[in-house]
């Protein structure tokens, strides 16, 4: 019950926010009870949200997590217990500096695409217990618009109705999740990167972000620069306000993201790689995306 407490003062009137939805429109993220800290030991929330604001909805049931120590020692994590909203994870800081806590690459959602009239559209299978409820009905679709803009266009298409010489693939989504924390003074040996697979290296301590600074990374995949992708940046605890976008940023030519705030606070920010758009999807999809979440604080 402590924690449960700990959590939700953390989180303030954003946990008011939380609404039931499907588990396709949910993002998946890591937030600590505090990103500095002078004791020896930090709990850390896992949790699903649909409104991008930072309100804990479900456990991120699947997975490991693991933290990346000032002298560069990844160790996984044991301690996680799940609760009906969130997981919780007690992670002990046994050195001063900065640590970075990450799923690492978490395989995701497989799902099965279709090219239809030069478009690929997602395929939907049945659900598992329609048959045994007695609603073999397929899904209702959404009824076509007239003069509909392109990204109002279709999207899913029911596994029944693919027609059988259809290109079909398979893609897998992984997701990353990450955020740091520092314990003492900050250090940079956990900003390190591997090299492989798909990285955002931070370029400034992610605990040294400040208002009037700002904040500047490196986007990679397997070590060379990601250009032109689409960063969308949310602030945490704005349940009140219309606006829940607080900016969206490509990177540079040099697969450098750079990040400007109007007010201090929680943020998170994430990306799909490769980006996929708003529009109809055209281009054959990659067998694997990737998608990656950071949370961070703005400090003044």
């Amino acid at each position: 019950m402590k924690l449960q407490k700990k959590i939700a003062m953390l989180l303030g009137a954003s946990v008011l926010a939380v609404t039931t939805s499907s588990v396709l429109a949910h993002t998946q993220y890591l937030l600590p009870s505090t990103f500095g800290l002078t004791k020896n030991a930090v709990t850390l929330l896992a949790a699903l949200t649909e409104d991008d604001i930072l309100a804990p909805e479900m456990p991120i049931k699947e997975g490991e997590y693991y933290k990346v120590s000032p002298s560069g020692e990844r160790v996984k994590l044991d301690k996680v217990v799940s609760l009906k909203n969130f997981a919780a994870i007690d992670i002990e800081l046994p050195e001063n500096g900065t640590y970075k806590i990450t799923t690492g690459e978490k395989a995701g959602r497989i799902t099965k695409m279709a090219k239809i009239d030069g478009r690929w559209l997602m395929i939907r299978t049945p659900r598992p217990d329609a048959e045994k409820e007695g609603n073999t009905k397929p899904r209702a679709e959404a009824p076509a618009v007239k003069n509909a803009a392109p990204e109002a266009a279709p999207r899913f298409i029911e596994e029944a109705k693919v027609p059988k010489d259809a290109e079909v693939i398979t893609t897998e989504t992984i997701n990353k999740l990450e955020t740091y924390l520092t314990k003492g003074a900050p250090s940079n040996g956990a900003l390190k990167i591997t090299g492989q697979g798909f990285e955002v290296k931070p370029l400034i301590n992610p605990n040294e972000i400040f208002l009037d600074q700002g904040a500047s990374f490196e986007v990679l995949s397997d070590g060379k620069p990601v250009k032109d992708l689409l960063f969308t940046l949310y602030r945490g605890g704005n349940s009140y306000e219309d606006k829940k976008i607080s900016s969206e940023v490509k990177t540079d030519a040099a697969g450098h993201l750079t990040l400007k705030f109007d007010r201090p606070g929680v943020y998170m920010m994430k990306a799909r790689y490769p980006s996929v758009g708003k529009g109809p999807i055209t281009e054959k999809p990659a067998a694997r995306s990737y998608s990656y979440t950071l949370t961070f604080e703005v400090a003044r």
